[in-house]
């Protein structure tokens, strides 16, 4: 067959135009990675320590050498607070605890570990999860003890800052007291914990066990969350037929938001950036 020259050509030009748009969506790719790439650490928090009733400490560190707060709900009568959590990597965080005792209150902040992921043996060693999956929070003796029904509110929040928010729930034989709900949703409030309570986000609902099976790996996820105006996240959780919900332990990502001057700066660098990588391939 005879050499084309028109047909080289024109190949050569669909080369250089698809290396254009490589270079400009490389671009936009780095500039997206770059204004999102704002993870600054993760808060852990075991519900159950020594304190608490059939509950026990994570000794810190734990897997991945991460470390824990193991936290003690308190009563009915007094909730504990907790200043200062430390983050994963031991460095203490500005971000403090409060559980609240706000009705109704029967159940409300009771723990235990009696029919959770280590059964009836009372021994977290023996907790049955799927650590392969659930990594950090894979901590045997996070996810041994739990909270029934709960509300707790997070302080000191950044308002700069967005949180992920990670739980895992895990319970056997749940209908056990006749409140038959195997699954858990997580709420985060804006206003206040009354009826006319506002919900600003949930969770995908947690399926914590059914019968003598427990969650062993699945955790739910609320992505995103801002705090309020005075730097507060209201959290609760409770069965998706309003009965007993469980949470075993948690875990807070920390995401930095980055500043609108910051983002326009990235882009109009990304622009150009693009522009000189579309020169060079003409």
């Amino acid at each position: 067959m005879p050499y084309n020259t028109r047909n080289h050509m024109m190949s050569t030009f669909s080369i250089l135009k698809q290396h254009q748009h490589a270079a400009l969506a490389l671009t936009f790719l780095l500039f997206v990675s770059a204004v999102h790439a704002g993870y600054v650490n993760s808060i852990l928090i075991d519900f159950g320590n020594n304190s608490s009733y059939r509950s026990t400490n994570v000794v810190n560190p734990g897997v991945s050498n991460a470390y824990w707060n193991s936290l003690d709900y308190g009563s009915a009568a007094t909730p504990r607070s907790y200043n200062n959590l430390v983050y994963s990597n031991s460095d203490a965080s500005t971000i403090d605890i409060t559980f609240s005792n706000v009705p109704p209150a029967t159940g409300w902040g009771s723990g235990d570990s009696y029919n959770g992921p280590a059964g009836t043996s009372l021994d977290f060693n023996t907790s049955d999860v799927n650590g392969n999956v659930l990594g950090v929070l894979g901590q045997k003796a996070a996810v041994f003890d739990y909270y029934i029904f709960g509300k707790f509110i997070l302080q000191e929040l950044d308002s700069n800052t967005y949180y992920g928010l990670t739980f895992f729930g895990s319970h056997k034989y749940n209908n056990a007291s006749g409140a038959d709900d195997n699954i858990t949703v997580y709420r985060v409030f804006t206003n206040n914990w009354g009826a006319t309570a506002y919900v600003a986000a949930w969770s995908n609902s947690l399926t914590v066990g059914v019968n003598a099976n427990n969650n062993r790996d699945q955790v739910a996820v609320i992505t995103n969350v801002t705090p309020e105006a005075n730097n507060t996240l209201r959290i609760g959780f409770k069965g998706a037929k309003s009965n007993f919900g469980y949470l075993n332990c948690m875990k807070i990502d920390v995401f930095m938001i980055p500043e609108p001057a910051g983002v326009l700066a990235l882009l109009v660098v990304g622009w150009c950036a693009g522009r000189v990588l579309a020169r060079r391939t003409r």
